[in-house]
């Protein structure tokens, strides 16, 4: 059996077998996949039984033979979800999908996901599955796929700009006019990682 894009985080419980991916005979393939931080009885069991990885991110699997998989005892290389950022509402539906800076954006196969491209296309919030492929796009690890992201400067009811950025290293400079003290909008729930202001005059 093959497991192509899919997310196995944070499942516990108790017993023997593997709580993440458990195979008893036969072959499996986890391809373009995070698997991490489950557990049994408070140990680590996040797979058991003969898995192949290929350009995944495995708890307790380095970079096996080459075959594009992350590293996880690498710092850098754990998956970096959105939910683990400081602020979020753990009770969203995006909890699971990758922050800007994980190491699994751009790192599966578009080779491997090709066989199932026809009948899934979109990601489990119904993006497009792979960002950006009409550019040399390359397709995320894990069941969610990082798009576009649409922040709107709000200049105090002046007008306002919208600034379109996919990954945090891509910057914009936005001059907006300001006004005496005067009620904002309120847009709770966002956090910006990595962002700084700088205000002047």
């Amino acid at each position: 059996s093959t497991l192509t894009n899919v997310t196995i985080v944070d499942n516990k419980g108790v017993g023997d077998a593997g709580l993440g991916v458990y195979n008893k005979s036969g072959t499996v393939n986890v391809n373009n996949s995070i698997i991490w931080g489950n557990k049994l009885s408070g140990n680590d069991a996040n797979t058991s039984g003969g898995i192949t990885f290929k350009h995944s991110l495995v708890e307790g699997v380095t970079n096996q033979d080459g075959d594009g998989n992350l590293d996880s005892f690498l710092p850098e290389s754990k998956p970096l979800f959105v939910g683990e950022q400081p602020g979020f509402d753990p009770s969203v539906a995006d909890y699971y999908s990758l922050a800007l800076n994980s190491q699994g954006i751009d790192d599966g196969s578009n080779a491997l996901y090709t066989p199932y491209a026809l009948t899934a296309p979109t990601d489990l919030f119904g993006n497009a599955r792979i960002y950006d492929e009409a550019n040399a796009g390359v397709i995320d690890m894990g069941a969610y796929e990082l798009n576009n992201i649409y922040v709107i400067y709000h200049s105090n009811f002046n007008t306002d700009v919208t600034f379109t950025s996919r990954y945090e290293r891509e910057t914009t400079t936005v001059v907006v006019s300001s006004y005496e003290a005067t009620a904002l909008p309120a847009r709770d729930g966002y956090t910006f990682l990595f962002w700084t202001t700088e205000a002047s005059g």
